[in-house]
């Protein structure tokens, strides 16, 4: 199989969180668990500095595996600048152009719910209805609770619920837990085998680990930590459920708080961060107490979580609840709420607490630091989990759900001239612009150049003129007719076959093919064949 991956999850500022994660890891292993497969990781250009890094990150998959840059032909395309506008639907245009240059015999999306804030554009089969889609899918968090996500911000309500309606157009639904399975069955009606639970892994630097002295040392003074603590990592809006962590940690005895500071570590916005530190001085917490740690890499999230006394993950609603498993893999003791899929990963009842409780999650933090007993039974009780999730098991599950596909080439329209899906795009993109403005005329038109410029697709230009020029079937017409045959049949990998021909008085023209990819002489007009638009890169066969 041909898989084109849309890798826009790992470029976003979702990068920093678990969908960053799960997006990279998730495709490494499909990658390498299928060397005969052929993989293009499609990069937005518009994210420049992580392009580099995600090269370098795939480096060792070089053999089955190519990136594929494109960029949107403007600037200011999500959704917060320009809903339901033009600016949008050009760029949604570009990338599914894109894509289907590449005709893979299916798509795979990290990532759907991007693009509000950023340059990040993802649709689903919005204008090349071809292209088989497999999405990868979270939760439906902002969708089960309105009265927070949607509908105090009503730019970003319109925009979600349009990718909802994009993601039921999807071919399939890869849900990362029995949860995320359950959520799209009951709230889109996406049932097996559109609809799988593929489940998560982790990677493989999570796990039990001997820190160096010195090692241990500089961590500690960078993170402020000056005692034992309680670890925390993710996100930190409403659903993650950091205000009841704050306030039941503050209802601990005053003497156990004094042995273990509470970290939580990550990425999080500066005015979440400053609400969270409002409510720490309210409740007489001092700065020594509750630390923010800011952005942790990944070798530094391994001591954490290698060092911490427990973790706990006190979401209302989560997808997955990857940090769980993390902290899980790395020997930590980990408690966690009784809600949506953390129950699935924690795997054991007596570590759960009730999230919309403060008593509960101050009763299950005080005996996760105190009670040998009960750190005993949940070490022993969750253990088993260990071995439960894996990164290879979910990218076999996913490529079962492939396999369903069968033969999925005939899904593209057999050899159709690159110059006239070319002049398609133009003609569409056009009937968007705002009229009488030459500047965006120039912005665009120069944003379409790039695009072409970079299409993953090299063509090999046929030349068939010894076909169109003469009746005759003599020797040199027969080996022209077989090599046009056979490369069309089977095109070298990244490469469109262009059979063209001579004219007298506008050069080089396409010879459009007739459905089953031979040619037929007498139905060309050679005035109204297109002129050849050729690139850096294309190859002329004579």
């Amino acid at each position: 199989m041909k898989i084109a991956i849309d890798m826009q999850g790992a470029q976003s500022e979702s990068r920093f969180r678990g969908i960053g994660r799960y997006s990279t890891e998730f495709v490494k292993a499909l990658i390498d668990g299928n060397p005969q497969d052929k993989f293009i990781l499609v990069l937005n250009g518009a994210f420049k500095n992580t392009i580099e890094s995600i090269k370098e990150e795939f480096r060792p998959f070089n053999r089955n595996t190519t990136t594929a840059v494109w960029f949107p032909p403007t600037d200011l395309v999500g959704d917060c600048f320009s809903p339901s506008d033009w600016r949008r639907e050009v760029a949604e245009r570009a990338r599914e152009f894109f894509i289907a240059e590449v005709e893979p015999d299916l798509l795979l999306i990290t990532s759907l719910f991007e693009g509000y804030t950023d340059q990040a554009v993802i649709t689903i089969r919005k204008y090349r209805p071809e292209i088989v889609t497999a999405t990868i899918f979270y939760d439906l968090i902002p969708l089960l609770n309105p009265d927070i996500y949607l509908d105090p911000h009503p730019v970003f309500k319109a925009a979600y619920l349009e990718r909802i309606e994009q993601l039921k157009s999807s071919t399939f639904i890869l849900a990362i837990s029995a949860s995320a399975e359950k959520e799209a069955v009951e709230h889109l009606g996406m049932n097996y085998p559109t609809s799988v639970n593929i489940s998560a892994g982790c990677n493989d630097i999570f796990k039990e680990t001997d820190i160096e002295p010195s090692q241990h040392e500089a961590l500690k003074k960078k993170f402020s930590i000056k005692r034992e603590f309680i670890l925390y990592t993710g996100g930190s809006d409403g659903r993650k459920n950091l205000n009841r962590l704050i306030e039941a940690y503050a209802r601990l005895p005053a003497a156990i708080r004094g042995q273990y500071q509470l970290i939580l570590a990550g990425k999080m916005p500066e005015e979440n961060v400053a609400a969270f530190k409002a409510l720490s001085k309210k409740l007489s917490l001092t700065a020594e107490e509750v630390i923010w740690t800011g952005y942790v890499s990944d070798g530094e999230m391994v001591y954490l979580y290698n060092t911490c006394r427990c973790f706990v993950l006190p979401s209302i609603h989560e997808g997955f609840g990857l940090p769980a498993l993390e902290a899980l893999m790395c020997g930590a003791l980990v408690i966690g709420s009784k809600a949506t899929s953390i129950p699935e990963v924690i795997g054991y009842e007596e570590a759960l607490f009730d999230p919309l409780d403060v008593n509960d999650i101050m009763t299950k933090l005080k005996s996760a630091l105190t009670d040998e007993d009960f750190r005993s039974r949940v070490m022993e009780g969750t253990s088993p989990q260990k071995s439960v999730f894996s990164w290879k098991a979910s990218a076999s599950k996913a490529k079962e759900i492939f396999e369903a596909l069968g033969n999925p080439s005939q899904k593209f329209e057999a050899h159709t001239s690159r110059a006239m899906r070319i002049m398609d795009l133009i003609k569409a993109t056009r009937s968007r612009l705002p009229q009488h403005d030459p500047h965006v005329e120039i912005e665009v038109s120069e944003g379409l150049s790039h695009l072409f410029n970079n299409t993953p697709r090299r063509q090999l230009f046929i030349d068939i003129s010894e076909l169109i020029q003469s009746e005759h079937k003599t020797g040199v017409q027969r080996v022209v007719r077989s090599y046009l045959k056979h490369l069309m049949v089977s095109p070298p990998l990244g490469f469109s076959i262009e059979p063209v021909f001579a004219t007298s008085h506008h050069g080089y023209r396409y010879a459009p093919p007739s459905i089953n990819g031979g040619i037929n002489p007498s139905a060309i007009s050679q005035e109204e064949a297109k002129d050849i638009i050729y690139q850096a890169g294309d190859l002329f066969l004579a």
